[in-house]
């Protein structure tokens, strides 16, 4: 059946016009994806201008950061600037960022304190994005800010004791507790630059309930360090980044070494845009997946993703390497109950 929305194709000579159109909308679209990178920045440094500077520096010798960083964004989160400095600060509790008109440059990495059981009880992470009932330990959400890693700075996951646990000891499923390393969640007009996650024990990003966000400058590496486990996946789930129910996304100039999808396109997702990635190991980049939910509808539109390099990485390090690109649908039937089961729901795939 036709899309009643969609124009019908030219034919003959005029095919070439239709395809010189969408050409034009794409790249239309591109320039004003690209362009809110510049906006954030523009409104953010209007917004900065005199306000006032919070600077914290790491306290050192595996002394818990968590209050000293808590308090400098309480302070300085709302129109001012918080400075991080260089050096590793101990994250022992769940951080919520609330920017707005504020700028974090972040230049230490937040080391998130490898407590399993700590971070497994639900009640010390935040359940802020519905799909799958994941968990989360660090959520920024707001409007109008930029966070600038400076190639130096980001999130620590410590993810090799989680990764051997549930490779020798507990059963992988969604759902399960393990914590996505940063998560933005009904975040508007934001910036994230020259940010590093390492060893994430789960998705390394998700960007749930947002809108006019860029990501310009991203390392994930997911990889695993112990010769006991050579020649298997042990980390798996380490995604680069899964987007839900979130639009006018632009995801620049990323290099993910992970053992599941690089990307992940999931439900209500649109106007989504990545270029320049490098993917290392893994899935490749994923539609998906979609129809989960029993009476709820998926639906991805108008994704371009161009320059993408997939690499395949020696078996010894990471043997999972099976897709380019593919599509993931539950389908008709109901087999089961979210996070682990479900299908039956509806949605469609389309780009216009």
């Amino acid at each position: 059946m036709e899309d009643p929305k969609r124009p019908a194709p030219l034919t003959n000579g005029s095919a070439t016009l239709y395809s010189t159109l969408i050409v034009m909308a794409w790249k239309k679209w591109v320039v004003l994806a690209l362009g809110a990178c510049s906006v954030a920045m523009a409104r953010s440094a209007t917004a900065l201008g005199g306000q006032k500077t919070c600077t914290v520096t790491p306290r050192g010798h595996g002394r818990d950061d968590t209050d000293q960083v808590e308090a400098a964004i309480a302070s300085c989160g709302h129109g001012g600037t918080t400075v991080f400095e260089r050096g590793t600060f101990n994250i022992t509790r769940k951080l919520l960022w609330d920017l707005d008109s504020a700028r974090v440059e972040l230049k230490g990495m937040l080391s998130f304190h490898p407590d399993i059981d700590h971070w497994l009880n639900f009640a010390n992470t935040f359940q802020v994005v519905f799909i799958q009932s994941q968990s989360s330990w660090f959520v920024v959400t707001g409007k109008d800010f930029v966070i600038d890693a400076h190639g130096t700075g980001g999130i620590e996951g410590n993810g090799q004791p989680w990764w051997n646990l549930f490779q020798t000891t507990l059963p992988r499923q969604d759902g399960d507790g393990r914590p996505i390393a940063f998560t933005l969640w009904r975040a508007t007009r934001g910036l994230v630059r020259n940010f590093s996650i390492l060893s994430p024990p789960f998705w390394a990003n998700a960007i749930a309930e947002s809108s006019q966000v860029v990501y310009d400058g991203m390392l994930v590496n997911a990889t695993n360090t112990e010769s006991a486990f050579a020649g298997q996946n042990i980390v798996w789930n380490t995604d680069g980044i899964d987007t839900y129910r979130s639009s006018d996304i632009t995801m620049l100039n990323w290099d993910v070494t992970s053992g599941d999808d690089c990307i992940a396109i999931k439900g209500n997702s649109s106007r989504i845009f990545a270029r320049d990635f490098i993917c290392r190991g893994g899935e490749g980049i994923a539609f998906g997946s979609v129809g989960q939910y029993a009476n709820m509808s998926d639906f991805v539109s108008d994704v371009l993703v161009e320059n993408v390099k997939v690499i395949r990485l020696s078996p010894e390090v990471q043997p999972n390497n099976v897709h380019g690109i593919y599509f993931k649908s539950w389908d008709g039937g109901i087999n089961g109950m979210p996070p682990t089961g479900g299908g039956g729901g509806g949605g469609k795939w389309h780009n216009y």
